[in-house]
């Protein structure tokens, strides 16, 4: 009989590789439809926060008109002779070249001619007078002419305000050499100096490039098309005014650009232009007050050596973004880094061919373990699927943090591991099936050698001659009535309950389910029931003690390796407060003087026998006269009619709220709607209801 319901090792594998092959399928479909790229960049990110770049020296400062500037110098914004003046300085103290991460779309409007323009109440020598001064937008422009300074534009759509739309308005110093890459960063439109000031620079930079869908800033652009004119990025156009080279030269391959040289330096670039950077923290060293250059507070030459960027930095004027290491940084801070990423060589390199390579191993690895897994002992199955997840991502940090390379170590541990996962599942799954059909082929032998002998029908009497009958249950104090009904679904079962009192006051009750049906359901109640009476009475009023003690007892006397759902309470008849402790069964329901039913939700705990050391806690109620608790086991929530329904909480609550009945008849009333929904079929599990009813002085 058992080599009929038992399934060879074979198909076990064959329906294992089933379930990998389907984990294949599901990873496929995920990859398609989540969003993968969000989940690659903050694994990357998180790698950049635990292995920050070290930064030693600052060969790009930031001089920040910030609050403290604005207080001393006056508010944003300046006259441009000021600006001409800080660069000035900034120079004087050092600074190989200077760029202005800022731009100058209109005339200064503290221009002399401006401020005579907006009174034209003054008498005409005074407005002659006061044109006749100079005019701060020339002396930028002179100092512009005269020094290594770079300004800003920034690419917008052509539709936006003040955009230029024509190539010819946005001159650009650098000479662009190579072919023109496609995929680049474009603009229709940008925003640009006035021509007074654009037309003398010595260099023209583009500040902006969009941040990644989450809106963190990980690139910046190294090359922008704007208005079809390509334009440097600001790193990369104030390196080369500080150099003194006229060429940026740009690599292609396959008509997409991979990097870019200038000078003696060949800097790798995305195909869209830009380049991912290595951060490290937002650093002061870097920053310096523009009030402090100004007023000359800086000793020697503090800039030797170095590029500047001036940048508003004052509350109101910051360029705030987020990067992988701060969740605040200010723009300028972000080309600064992009600098010192340039001359260090520690930007991030993210291969074209990356993703393809990861998507490859993936399915490797799904394959692999669909073929392998079935067929591999579980000690080696589990090295194979943790040991592989973990070493994936060892591997990915340790080439990050040694050759700043980026390959994502999500997709192929997502492809692999739920192949795996779902390999491992099914072949458990089938070997429990198999195990499952020898035990019942097992049991059924049991069953029918024991009927044939008479000993099931003994033993049936046997088991339910020690549960408390009728008589003993009446003879309880007038303070509760308690009725309760057991019909195993076999000739035994597993369901038990009990009711006694502890002492004069206290009311022990227990309802319980074994796991299984028939023979060792039936023996593993008698021993729960017996050591749960010992136990309560030997605990008396302290029920979280005593379920505990009774689960260690309990778990001890296993070998079957069974378990017992049980709801365990002691009532207190004289005040109706009832304690209770909960091991994985139903929640009680209490039917209240009103007639409503109210489930007491319980946090409780998992069923005896899980784990021998369970804290179960202690939960509890209140009883009025008058009110009644009914405990039922899952015999009756899970009845099936021939249609294959579930009889269902629903239908108990209808039964409750029928009518308000004695104790007895609830119980009539909930078995005989079972038995009518089962419509003559055979019982699925056991089914026990216990009815308590507190009556108090009454």
């Amino acid at each position: 009989m058992t080599d009929s319901l038992s399934i060879s090792e074979s198909t076990i594998r064959d329906r294992a590789r089933q379930w990998g092959a389907a984990g294949l399928v599901a990873f496929l479909l995920a990859y398609a439809f989540l969003d993968f790229e969000r989940i690659r960049n903050e694994t990357f990110d998180l790698y950049q926060r635990a292995s920050p770049r070290s930064v030693e020296t600052f060969p790009a400062r930031l001089i920040e008109i910030d609050e403290k500037s604005l207080g001393e110098i006056g508010p944003w914004p300046w006259p441009r002779d000021v600006l001409a003046d800080l660069a000035r300085s900034i120079l004087a103290q050092g600074a190989v070249a200077v760029a202005f991460d800022m731009i100058f779309p209109k005339a200064d409007r503290h221009a002399p001619r401006a401020f005579a323009g907006r009174h034209p109440s003054l008498p005409e020598d005074a407005a002659q007078a006061v044109s006749r001064l100079p005019d701060p937008d020339r002396t930028f422009a002179d100092i512009l002419a005269r020094a290594p300074i770079v300004l800003s534009r920034s690419g917008v759509p052509a539709s936006s305000e003040d955009a230029k739309a024509a190539a010819a308005d946005l001159p650009v110093e650098a000479t662009i050499s190579g072919n023109r890459p496609a995929g680049l960063l474009a603009f229709e439109g940008a925003v640009a100096n006035i021509p007074e000031l654009g037309e003398v620079a010595a260099g023209h930079a583009s500040i902006n490039g969009p941040p990644d869908r989450d809106g963190v800033v990980r690139r910046v652009p190294l090359v922008v098309d704007i208005v079809g004119n390509l334009t440097p990025g600001l790193s990369l156009e104030l390196l080369r005014v500080a150099w003194g080279v006229d060429e940026i030269e740009l690599i292609t391959t396959g008509g997409r650009l991979t990097a870019v040289r200038i000078a003696d330096r060949v800097i790798p670039s995305e195909t869209d232009g830009r380049l991912r950077l290595r951060f490290s923290p937002p650093l002061a060293g870097r920053a310096v007050s523009a009030a402090d250059v100004l007023t000359a507070r800086l000793d020697g030459k503090p800039f030797e050596r170095s590029v500047a960027i001036i940048s508003a930095a004052a509350v109101g004027l910051e360029d705030i973004v987020a990067t992988p290491v701060a969740a605040e940084s200010f723009g300028a801070d972000i080309h600064a880094q992009a600098i010192e990423n340039i001359l260090g060589g520690s930007w991030l390199i993210r291969p074209h061919w990356a993703e393809k390579a990861e998507w490859l191993l993936a399915v490797v690895l799904a394959l692999a373990a669909v073929f392998l897994l079935p067929i591999a002992s579980p000690r080696y199955a589990a090295a194979f699927v943790l040991g592989g997840g973990v070493s994936i991502v060892v591997v990915s940090y340790a080439v990050f943090a040694g050759t700043s390379y980026l390959y994502d170590p999500v997709v192929p541990i997502t492809g692999g591991g739920l192949a795996a996962l779902l390999c491992l599942a099914g072949q458990l799954t089938e070997t429990e099936k198999a195990r499952a059909r020898l035990r019942d082929a097992l049991v059924e032998e049991r069953v029918t050698t024991a009927k044939l002998a008479g000993e099931l029908e003994a033993a049936r009497d046997i088991q339910l001659g020690m549960l408390p009958g009728p008589d003993e249950l009446a003879a309880l104090p007038d303070a509760i009535e308690l009725r309760a009904f057991l019909e195993p679904a076999k000739a035994v079962g597993g369901d038990l309950y009990d009711a006694f009192m502890v002492d004069d006051r206290w009311l022990y009750f227990i309802v319980g389910d074994v796991t299984g049906k028939g023979v060792p359901a039936s023996l593993f109640m008698a021993l729960a029931k017996a050591l749960s009476k010992s136990v309560i009475l030997r605990h008396g009023e302290d029920l979280q003690e005593a379920v505990i003690a009774a689960n260690q007892e309990i778990s001890r006397e296993n070998t079957a390796e069974l378990f017992v759902t049980a709801l365990i309470g002691l009532l207190d008849i004289e005040t109706g407060d009832v304690r209770l402790c909960n091991a994985g069964h139903d929640n009680p329901l209490i039917r209240r003087t009103d007639g409503t039913i109210e489930e007491i939700v319980m946090d409780g705990g998992p069923p005896l026998c899980v784990f021998e050391d369970f804290p179960y806690p202690q939960e509890g109620c209140r009883l009025a006269p008058g009110e009644t608790m009914v405990i039922l086991t899952d015999g009756v929530t899970e009845a099936k009619n021939p249609a294959d329904e579930l009889f269902g909480h629903a239908r108990v609550l209808e039964v409750l709220e029928r009518r308000t009945a004695s104790g007895q008849e609830t119980v009539d009333d909930l078995v005989a709607a079972v038995h009518a929904f089962e419509a003559g079929g055979e019982p699925t599990d056991d089914l026990t209801v216990m009815v308590l009813t507190y009556r108090g002085d009454s």
